[in-house]
């Protein structure tokens, strides 16, 4: 067994332009996750560049969807010649940079990096790219800026064993199909003991991989929200389905346990002609233990699935990014009026890099959360881009009281995860994905308007009155 590892950090003031920061790396054998935060201390807009192997050809595609006040849009570019993180080291309004993400695959396909970052315009981004060289390894990262100006940069690079060799996952089984879309299984479950599934989804066309629990396919049992770059649209839709729905490219995540509506929460890029989707799915029986995944390709395909079950799954922390969290605590609540709030206590932020707040279960108002119980009516902001149904939305606040977790939830399972960079010195930036009411994907950036007070206690409430069952858990990245 392999365990993730730090590479390498920069904790600098540089100039990213003309001495950019290369991170050896060891090939085939890991992915690759990364943090990055950035303070300009300025209103000047650039975008932060990352090349595999400096390779400045243009053998990049690059995606993403962004809020930006009340506009939200989408970029869909190929043959770039690095994967972006757009306008990254725009400062506004005392508002830091922050950006979390992924780099998966292997030498024998395209390259993918999933990223979420904000700037300070402000914005909010979910992003894809791919680096289209399928023949040599991955062994060196290099992060560069597009102006020639020394800024205060954090990047931490960690390398993280493949799914199937890494201290978090344990690979359960792998189905696979040559031109072909005929239905296959993992069977032998125990959802109710592992809690957690990964579904890692490849084929060749860049079609989808069709997923039923326990084999049920019974017509509108899965509620299924998207949110997609389509090319030439930022679109959001909702429907139901007789089944679970991975698009190429993509991990899906499923919480298993009994008494939940099994909650999946997934990425991907290039489906079905989209190139980018975040996709968020219920599963209406609560009741019957998970012991099956059924999965038919939606066309025929040469393609595989893996699935992946949480090695020690009662203190996991079964991460989107595979960032490598360590569980702090965590409580649970069954209340029907949480405005009072609970807080985590005795932390110490300064020795952090990231904190990670999530919360599981069943809501009806919006929960929000607070660091050092700080509630004035500017200490925060945030900034949503957010898909209900058919709608899209963005929506910027520039002074409020807390930073958003969840919307309210409508009674049905919500399931949310905040990351918060809690270094002093700096104005705290937190990005966040919710998923609730079965309709509702939403994504915020958020920033603590104090960069002075070490982060002592993160707080999180209701916003009104109103049912809450559930657990809150919090997790960090220490120094």
């Amino acid at each position: 067994m392999a365990f993730t590892q730090k590479v390498r950090e920069l904790d600098e003031s540089r100039n990213l332009n003309t001495s950019p920061w290369t991170v050896s790396l060891k090939g085939d054998s890991n992915d690759i996750a990364f943090m990055a935060f950035c303070d300009s201390s300025n209103a000047n807009t650039s975008d932060l560049l990352i090349r595999f192997n400096s390779d400045s050809g243009s053998n990049y595609n690059v995606n993403n969807m962004y809020g930006n006040g009340t506009a939200r849009s989408q970029v869909d570019l190929t043959g770039q010649t690095a994967c972006r993180i757009d306008r990254f080291t725009k400062m506004n309004g005392d508002r830091h940079s922050l950006c979390i993400g992924v780099i998966r695959g292997d030498s024998s396909q395209n390259r993918t990096l999933t990223s979420i970052h904000s700037s300070g315009d402000p914005r909010i981004y979910q992003d894809f790219s791919e680096w289209t060289n399928n023949v040599d390894e991955l062994t060196s990262l290099e992060f560069s800026n597009t102006v020639s100006a020394s800024y205060k940069w954090h990047i931490v690079v960690w390398e993280v064993p493949k799914l199937n060799n890494n201290d978090n996952w344990e690979l359960v089984d792998t189905l696979s199909w040559s031109a072909s879309a005929t239905e296959q299984s993992f069977t032998g479950l125990t959802g109710d003991t592992d809690l957690f599934y990964k579904i890692l989804w490849d084929s060749d066309i860049h079609h989808q991989l069709n997923i039923e629990i326990n084999n049920d396919a019974t017509a509108g049992i899965y509620t299924h929200q998207q949110l997609k770059n389509s090319g030439t649209a930022f679109v959001s839709n909702n429907s139901t389905q007789s089944k679970i729905r991975s698009l190429n490219n993509g991990l899906t995540t499923i919480n298993a346990e009994t008494g939940d509506e099994r909650t999946s929460f997934g990425f991907s890029g290039e489906g079905n002609g989209d190139p980018q989707t975040i996709s968020a799915h219920w599963y209406a029986n609560t009741v019957t233990e998970v012991t099956s995944l059924y999965c038919t390709p939606g066309t025929s395909v040469t393609a595989t699935a893996k699935l992946f079950k949480a090695k020690y799954p009662a203190s996991s922390v079964p991460d989107i990014f595979d960032l490598p969290f360590k569980k702090v605590d965590s409580f649970s609540v069954n209340t029907a009026d949480f405005t009072a709030g609970q807080s985590f206590t005795g932390l110490d932020g300064d020795n952090v890099i990231l904190y990670r707040l999530e919360f599981k279960g069943l809501l009806n108002p919006q929960i929000q959360y607070r660091t050092n119980g700080d509630s004035g009516s500017s200490d925060y902001a945030s900034q949503k881009l957010q898909g209900q149904g058919t709608g899209e939305s963005a929506n910027y606040v520039s002074s409020k009281s807390h930073i958003d977790l969840s919307q309210s939830g409508g009674g049905k399972q919500a399931y949310a995860v905040s990351y918060i960079y809690p270094q002093s010195g700096e104005y705290r930036p937190a990005l966040t994905y919710s998923m609730n009411t079965e309709d509702r994907i939403t994504l915020f950036a958020g920033w603590r308007l104090d960069s002075v007070t070490e982060i002592t206690s993160i707080e999180v409430l209701a916003n009104t009155s109103g049912t809450i069952t559930g657990t809150f858990t919090l997790s960090e990245i220490r120094l």
